[in-house]
């Protein structure tokens, strides 16, 4: 008698579709719940859709809440809010057919092999999904693909967010020089993880009073969740935050992608303006991830475009203002 473990259902024995597709696999279960790391999952997702020639991607993201990952300030009370809150940067995903979440593990398997079966391009590959293994944080395989190809995919404002996007933008940005922020306050959040890449806040605020009497038509867009700004930001006029307004990642995405501007700290939201083709600064770059992205200290990335560029130096005032100078007149 043929073991279960070796039953296939004649569903799963259907040939190879004539249209293929790309299938992306999110697994919760040892993929970090952060900002940065999913898109950088999704530019790789799209390089594997572009490799295959797929025109459709499929994302399956696994939220299995009995399987806990190992960043250690989420835990099972917790797990599904950090889940929700950020799905919205999966409709970034250029191509995307749909967005499924799979509340139990167990029924990955039928997926994978169902893609595997029917030749879909899967990613990470099938022998990885089994294995657990993902780079989900190095440019090694973006860089590659860049010297390939002469370019990488770039992330699209997420779907479903057009109208309250334009509300946004209608009601306090109209006719502004917009410019998207996000000030790296990890000492404000529960984990206070690698807090040697926060941002001088003070700097900051200097940075944004002399922005106001010498930019008025400026204005900056702050960005990020309740637990990741100083409430001192609401005191300054030149500083719209959407979270106070009732808006939330989506929005704060597509905000990102039609700035003119994108300064921030090498954090979740830079990697948003990274894969794009906006403008930005990114600063306080952290020279301990140089060789993971392969650059050397005063370098920007290989696929950025001239207006794209890294600050390797620690915030101050004048350089934050220097920098935005630099940008500003060469937008104008």
């Amino acid at each position: 008698m043929t073991p279960d473990f070796f039953y296939v259902p004649k569903l799963l024995l259907k040939k190879k579709t004539s249209d293929p597709e790309t299938i992306g696999v999110m697994d919760y279960f040892y993929l970090p719940l952060a900002l940065g790391d999913a898109i950088t999952s999704i530019v790789n997702l799209s390089m594997q859709a572009h490799e295959t020639g797929t025109k459709k991607t499929r994302i399956f993201v696994v939220a299995d809440g009995r399987r806990v990952n190992h960043q250690y300030h989420i835990t099972r009370v917790n797990y599904y809010q950090h889940v929700n809150d950020l799905l919205p940067v999966y409709y970034c995903t250029p191509n995307l057919a749909s967005l499924h979440v799979m509340y139990d593990r167990d029924n990955l398997d039928s997926v994978l092999l169902t893609s595997h079966l029917k030749g879909h391009a899967l990613w990470p590959s099938y022998h990885n999904n089994l294995k657990r293994k993902v780079d989900y944080y190095s440019h090694i395989g973006i860089n590659a693909f860049f010297r390939k190809h002469g370019f990488i995919p770039k992330i699209v404002a997420p779907l479903g967010y057009e109208k309250s996007t334009d509300q946004l933008f209608n009601n306090y940005l109209k006719g502004k020089f917009v410019v998207a922020v996000n000030i790296r306050q990890r000492q404000f959040q529960v984990d206070h993880a690698q807090l040697e890449r926060d941002s001088s806040i003070s700097e900051w605020y200097k940075f944004f009073r002399i922005a106001q009497e010498k930019f008025p038509n400026v204005t900056f867009v702050n960005m990020g969740g309740f637990a990741e700004w100083d409430r001192e930001l609401i005191n300054y006029p030149n500083v719209v935050i959407p979270r106070t307004l009732g808006f939330g990642l989506g929005e704060e995405l597509s905000v990102l992608l039609k700035a003119n501007l994108f300064m921030g700290t090498s954090s979740g939201f830079a990697a948003g303006a990274t894969f794009s083709d906006v403008p930005y600064v990114i600063t306080n770059y952290e020279h301990a991830v140089a060789s993971r992205v392969e650059l050397n200290i005063g370098e920007s990335y290989p696929f950025a475009n001239k207006y794209q560029t890294i600050s390797w130096e620690r915030e101050t005032a004048d350089l934050l203002l220097a920098l935005f100078v630099e940008k500003y007149r060469a937008l104008s």
